[in-house]
């Protein structure tokens, strides 16, 4: 499968500070590879590239603080980025089900200096290596209630970046009940 995602985004409130955007936007392509394994198994292959659209982020300095108005740890609009992966999902029965992923994103910061624990901006752009991994199991009640299912997962996420503050580890847990109708 070949998909190709184009976003934009116009912010309400505009500001006329050099290299300061009032609107963002990115391209992405990814191409993602299907196989059965065996009759209950499958893997997955992808590929993603995403290549910033302008040069410019939405960010403010101050007092040698940077504030983001996007989300903290992840500007949607400010790099480009390679990323791959392989997932394997496996059936036990018809509603048991157990799938895992493995990822890896580099993300190249187009216009974001790094900057050190202390918020003084360095002179190079911020890098980060990004891997991840994870495990989810669902089940469906369907046979009991229809539309009805569980899940639970574990993740975790490392990010390795030459700014201070975005090297981090994290472990994701969660648990879902879903109903659709």
């Amino acid at each position: 499968m070949l998909a190709t995602e184009f976003n934009y985004k116009i912010y309400s409130e505009e500001y006329d500070f050099p290299g300061y955007a009032n609107n963002a936007s990115f391209l992405r392509f990814q191409i993602n590879l299907a196989q059965s394994l065996s009759k209950k198994t499958g893997g997955n292959l992808f590929l993603a590239f995403r290549k910033n659209l302008i040069e410019k982020s939405r960010y403010v300095i101050s007092d040698s603080l940077i504030f983001y108005e996007e989300e903290l740890l992840n500007d949607l609009y400010s790099f480009n980025s390679y990323e791959g992966g392989i997932g394997i999902t496996h059936y036990f029965t018809d509603e048991l089900k157990l799938s895992s992923e493995l990822r890896y994103i580099k993300r190249l910061f187009t216009s974001l200096y790094s900057a050190d624990l202390d918020g003084n901006e360095l002179d190079e752009l911020r890098e980060d290596n990004q891997i991840s991994f994870g495990f989810g199991l669902e089940y469906d009640f369907n046979e009991l209630i229809d539309g009805l299912g569980v899940s639970v997962s574990w993740n975790y996420i490392r990010n390795q970046s030459n700014d201070e503050f975005y090297k981090y580890s994290n472990q994701i847990y969660s648990f879902s009940i879903s109903y659709g109708f």
